[in-house]
């Protein structure tokens, strides 16, 4: 798998572990890139949704799940 560098801003780059993680486990083949921009645009939405409530930082355990699913539907899709 060839990775490059995630355009998460700086607290959110903690999840790009959770990302690369998810995708590995699933044995994402040949759309890593696709899935590491999806990846990005979830967490940044998830963060998005998130502004304004308490607490402000993500769970890694919610996004990891969030992530998974959301790659899971979209393998289905692709299948």
């Amino acid at each position: 798998m060839s990775w490059f560098s995630l355009q998460l801003p700086g607290p959110l780059q903690k999840y790009e572990r959770v990302i690369r993680s998810v995708i590995k486990e699933l044995g994402i083949d040949g759309w890593e890139e696709e899935y590491i921009e999806e990846g990005v645009g979830v967490v940044m939405r998830m963060e998005k949704e998130q502004a304004g409530t308490e607490p402000q930082v993500l769970h890694e355990t919610t996004v990891y799940h969030i992530l998974k699913d959301h790659f899971c539907q979209s393998l289905d899709s692709h299948s």
